[in-house]
């Protein structure tokens, strides 16, 4: 197994870079709304600082393709990065962090049913 370098890592986070850059603009901003949902929290929400950096983790493996888009595991991470934030903005009691979870999860959905559509399903 061949090692894998930070300069391969730093390429693939660029723009120009597979799947295309529709794909990836709908992952950095997933990324950022997720981090920024993540601060939102309350001092005694862990759970929802939790799910959250998944969810901006999930971006990050998304972006990186560690699954080849035909894969389960990609439908499972483009999934994920939907239904997560929905999640949070259904039971947090940071009421400020509500707006960013629901549209992180709208730019996700927009993210996880175009990719099934376009690059999954062919």
């Amino acid at each position: 197994m061949e090692g894998i370098s930070a300069q391969q890592i730093i390429a693939q986070l660029g723009l120009n870079t597979p799947p295309g850059p529709i794909w990836n603009i709908m992952l950095y901003i997933v990324f950022i709304l997720a981090v920024v949902t993540m601060f939102m929290q309350g001092d005694k929400q862990n759970t929802t600082v939790l799910i959250m950096g998944a969810v901006g983790l999930m971006a990050v493996v998304a972006k990186l393709q560690i699954f080849p888009p035909k894969d389960l595991g990609a439908l499972v991470v483009n999934a994920g990065m939907f239904t997560l934030p929905l999640i949070v903005a259904g039971v947090t009691n940071a009421k400020k962090s509500v707006g960013p979870a629901i549209l992180c999860a709208i730019v996700a959905g927009i993210y996880f049913f175009g990719f099934w559509v376009f690059m999954q399903r062919t």
